[in-house]
């Protein structure tokens, strides 16, 4: 099912490629569930395949270097560069399918990759170590002030953390408008592509 990391996928029947730092992982999966494609979305980092295998637009397997199934997504969504292509297929046969929906997925490996960091979980698929001096997060301890109340008798509970992490969520999300003009411009790139 999965083709070693040294050998090149023949992407002489893809309908969709591009590169991550124009469009990303997560916003091209949106795509895909929306148009229900099934086929398999190939991305190559370094001359590492990664493989998400989609069945009527829901992602079934996943695989990239070392790592399968969500630790395999995780380090995917991750990635800001390399090439992608997605290829279509009638029907996708899995052993092991992964059954949660393609929103709870995304929603997981931003949490991972804001958690963990980039570098460490693209290093985790890689085999590799992170390299001492990245910045894979925060490392210092936050502390929580309990002393503000959300109410008679309630503590409303306050973190820097939980501040930067909203605050980085919504400056990294795209403004709906832009979200909207990429997978309309996809969305003709398919068409003129039939």
């Amino acid at each position: 099912m999965n083709k070693p990391a040294d050998k090149k996928s023949d992407f002489s029947e893809s309908i969709l490629s591009g590169r991550l730092e124009d469009q990303g992982v997560a916003d091209i999966i949106q795509f895909l569930e929306i148009a229900k494609h099934t086929g398999h979305f190939l991305i190559d980092f370094k001359g590492r395949e990664g493989r998400i295998d989609i069945k009527q637009g829901q992602i079934v397997s996943v695989s990239f270097g070392s790592l399968r199934g969500m630790d395999a997504f995780y380090s995917l969504v991750a990635l800001e560069s390399g090439a992608f292509h997605f290829i279509t297929k009638t029907d996708i046969h899995v052993t092991d399918p992964i059954k949660k929906r393609n929103y709870a997925l995304i929603l997981e490996a931003l949490k991972q990759v804001d958690e963990k960091g980039r570098d460490t979980l693209i290093a985790k698929a890689l085999n590799q170590e992170t390299e001492p001096g990245i910045e894979t997060g925060i490392t210092e301890p936050v502390e929580t002030d309990r002393s503000a109340t959300d109410g008679p008798g309630q503590i409303k509970e306050k973190s820097g953390l939980d501040d930067y992490l909203a605050s980085k969520k919504l400056n990294a999300a795209p403004e709906p408008d832009e979200q909207s003009k990429r997978l309309d411009k996809m969305a003709q790139f398919l068409k003129d592509k039939k």
